[in-house]
């Protein structure tokens, strides 16, 4: 794996979704390379940010109107022959 191919995979490495060998590639790659390492680092922080973030509730109109949008476009989706 190149450079490239291992800042795309950071993601799938910190969620254990690559395999041993990527997994062995990313680590060698992270101890020499510190743009790799810090993106690592940023991503971390970025998750763990998000973690924080209350759920908040939508407010009712809003769901009904992205149900009726819903609905709307699987209506237009139903063939002409059923």
């Amino acid at each position: 794996m190149d450079h490239n191919d291992i800042r795309h995979k950071l993601s799938e490495y910190i969620d254990d979704a690559v395999s041993p060998q990527e997994r062995s590639a990313i680590d060698a790659h992270l101890k020499t390379c510190t743009e790799c390492s810090a993106a690592l680092a940023d991503l971390r922080k970025t998750i763990e940010t998000v973690k924080q973030i209350e759920e908040v509730e939508a407010p009712a109109w809003m769901r009904q109107k992205i149900m009726a949008k819903v609905r709307e476009e699987a209506a237009a989706r139903i063939p002409w022959y059923t």
